[in-house]
């Protein structure tokens, strides 16, 4: 295994091809300004791509949570309840109270359950995302548009109205754009993206600033040496899942949350 821009570089493409359409496109992807972390994470994603489509779900990410809560019996899921400690498959709440089962499973980012079960530190990737609305789309089409020319903070914008209509009111239009790495943390983040932004779009008259969301841990970061299905099993009942033991990404955390699953059925079919 080796780094994201070792693997380009391999492949013949010339600095030019990749400072204009491979590093802006997966620094978005992989939070990776740098093209640093590992080729061959690079090379599961590239394949995802060529193969399969993209895109989001019409109702909001939130979707994705609440169609697996609403196969559950009431009462199973407590939100707002964080766990302090987890001590054989027992979890031992900040209220003081404890929730015991015959197996127990972290599903967090990579930082909680390596602080909760003891695990190798998980480090991390930030990533920021700036919400406009404009009265029209920017670009029409169902795009992922980049910034070959490193002209701002920003390395990629999908005028997300354009895919689902839903998630802006009538007459508006809802565009996300990325910034990735250290960069997220500027001070001046909203106004060097928005003037980015009226030079991408000269005749986009207005760019109204929903909200910024800066996200320390955006990815587990996946260095070289990286495996894409780290074991979920820890023993004696306390399974782990989430992206930090697959690819970095939503698709990876279903993945090991799958794997997970069927390691927890086999264990609780075991003869007591």
């Amino acid at each position: 295994d080796h780094r994201t821009i070792d693997a380009l570089h391999q492949a013949g493409l010339s600095p030019a091809a990749i400072d204009a359409f491979w590093r802006p496109l997966f620094s978005g992807i992989q939070l990776d300004p740098d093209l640093e972390v590992s080729a061959r994470r690079f090379k599961i994603i590239l394949r995802m791509l060529a193969e399969g489509d993209t895109g989001v779900p019409a109702a909001g990410m939130g979707a994705i949570p609440a169609q697996i809560a609403a196969d559950l019996p009431d009462g199973a899921v407590h939100l707002h309840r964080p766990v302090s400690a987890v001590v054989g498959t027992s979890a031992q709440l900040a209220d003081g109270a404890e929730v015991s089962g015959r197996c127990l499973v972290v599903a967090t980012d990579g930082p909680a359950a390596a602080e909760l079960l003891g695990l190798h530190t998980v480090h991390s990737r930030p990533v920021g995302a700036l919400w406009f609305s404009t009265p029209t789309p920017p670009r029409a089409g169902k795009l992922l548009m980049l910034d070959g020319q490193n002209s701002g903070p920003v390395k990629n914008l999908a005028v997300l109205t354009n895919v689902a209509p839903s998630y802006a009111p009538t007459g508006r239009s809802l565009s996300v754009a990325a910034v990735p790495g250290a960069a997220m943390a500027s001070a001046d983040l909203e106004s060097e993206a928005t003037t980015q932004m009226k030079t991408w779009f000269p005749d986009v008259a207005e760019w109204q600033l929903l909200r910024i969301d800066r996200i320390e841990h955006g990815h587990p970061d996946q260095q070289p040496g990286f495996s894409p299905r780290r074991s979920v099993s820890l023993g004696d009942g306390r399974f782990v899942c989430g992206d930090h033991r697959d690819t970095a990404s939503i698709q990876g955390a279903l993945f090991s949350g799958r794997r997970t699953a069927v390691e927890v059925l086999a264990h609780l079919r075991k003869p007591a």
